[in-house]
């Protein structure tokens, strides 16, 4: 079903093909290539549509002939403008989804979505690192614990797992606890560095508790727990207890890792609460998008001449919407959706607006400030830094 602002050309026998395909604007965009039964047969995310169309259609005498002529085949062309990559990726996404249901995740390809899955309440407590975008969180039909995320990549998954065991002095060897209490303990707790529940000497409810601790601390923005330490350590010095003060220092420089290098955004999905401020395709506006760890849903537009008092009753509408925990497994469509988000959180394209974590401190002035930066960016400047990416049926 086309969309209000779809544009929608129809090719068929047209005299002059490449007269109707300039009607498309040279703006970022996702276009279908239809057939004559209404059948998808290629669809794109570009950063210009006229000229991307035009390539692929054979109606370019500069572009170079390495790709199959669609003119023959395609009868009309339903293209959705969109202001930057961002939401070209959201439509493609769902576009591919509704089009080619059987063949789009051959395209998806480089969307990762590296989370770590911590359950305090699993016989094992250990965590482990998966591709939420691939498997969709996990293929056990239960609740499945702690999922924490997005990581920029499978190494950084990893380093966010050990960061964790080291600031919470979770086991380092997951073999050992599965045979507590009769495990080997390993040279960490000598060092004190971990309580032993492999071998019995410390209960494995006190080991869960710590393994909570530690879902606990990532159900914030990292800089926020790691803010908190510095305040405990700030305080026991101005006590001169230099003792606590120089254990809380070794704690903050630990709980720095958990948002290392590619950590930067890593929160326990139920509580990942994302604000997308991106150019729109109407000249002098912003369009909002919101994430939450379930999806990515459209606020809508926001002019660039927006004053404080309305930037307030902006973010009070974000901030109200209701976000109920979700109590079920990822499925495939929120793995997939994470995974494009996680693309623009590590590596934002030129032009792309800004994402805005709703897990710190944001106030009317700074979203007016995001708001008026993505309402300046061109209205019809082609190609925002986008790669044309294409999915066949």
């Amino acid at each position: 079903m086309p969309h209000s602002h779809d544009i929608i050309i129809t090719l068929g026998d047209a005299d002059d093909p490449a007269a109707s395909v300039d009607a498309l604007p040279t703006r970022p965009g996702v276009v279908a290539f239809e057939g004559r039964d209404a059948s998808t047969i290629l669809l794109a995310a570009t950063g210009d549509m006229r000229r991307f169309a035009r390539s692929r259609l054979g109606l370019d005498p500069d572009a170079p002939p390495t790709r199959a002529d669609l003119r023959g085949v395609t009868a009309r062309l339903v293209a959705t403008r969109v202001g930057a990559s961002f939401e070209g990726d959201v439509v493609y996404l769902r576009e591919a989804r509704r089009r080619l249901p059987a063949t789009y995740r051959a395209g998806l390809d480089a969307r990762r979505a590296w989370c770590v899955l911590l359950d305090p309440d699993a016989p094992t407590p250990t965590w482990r690192k998966f591709d939420a975008a691939a498997t969709g969180g996990t293929d056990e039909p239960r609740a499945i614990g702690v999922v924490i995320g997005p990581a920029s990549d499978k190494d950084a998954a990893g380093r966010l797992g050990e960061a964790l065991d080291d600031l919470y002095d979770l086991c380092r060897y997951p073999r050992e606890l599965e045979r507590a209490p009769k495990g080997q303990a390993c040279a960490y707790k000598e060092m004190g560095r971990c309580g032993g529940a492999c071998d019995g000497s410390e209960s494995m409810d006190a080991y869960r508790a710590r393994a909570r601790d530690a879902a606990g601390f990532v159900s914030r923005p990292v800089k926020l727990g790691v803010s908190t330490l510095e305040g405990e350590m700030t305080r026991a010095a101005e006590a001169k207890d230099f003792e606590r003060a120089a254990s809380l220092r070794d704690r903050v420089g630990r709980a720095r890792r958990v948002g290392g290098k590619g950590l930067k955004w890593v929160r326990r999905l139920d509580r990942l609460h994302v604000l997308a401020v991106q150019p729109s395709p109407r000249r002098g506006w912003a369009r909002l998008f919101r994430f939450d760890g379930r999806g990515v849903e459209a606020i809508g537009d926001a002019s660039g001449s927006i004053d404080l008092a309305g930037a307030g009753d902006v973010l009070e509408r974000v901030l109200s919407i209701d976000r109920p925990t979700p109590d079920e497994p990822l499925c495939l469509e929120q793995g997939e959706t994470l995974g494009l988000l996680a693309q623009h959180m590590y590596h934002p394209r030129r032009g792309s607006g800004r994402l805005v974590d709703l897990g710190e401190p944001i106030d009317a002035a700074g979203l007016r400030r995001h708001i008026r930066a993505a309402a300046r960016a061109p209205a019809d400047a082609p190609d925002d830094g986008t790669t044309d990416r294409e999915i066949g049926a």
